[in-house]
């Protein structure tokens, strides 16, 4: 994704300090991995329901 350190991306996945995704974000993941974008918001509601 372009960072000199894997400490912002594993920040964001733990939301440690406040730091999260954003869209642009999600985007630049989607393409690296060939998904759909889509694809990450596939759970969000059973996730939203069963925290």
């Amino acid at each position: 994704m372009g960072y000199k350190s894997v400490s912002v991306i594993s920040f964001a996945e733990i939301c440690l300090n406040g730091a999260h995704f954003n869209l642009a974000h999600l985007m630049q993941i989607s393409s690296i991995l060939e998904v759909p974008l889509a694809t990450f918001f596939e759970s969000v509601e059973e996730i939203i329901k069963n925290p």
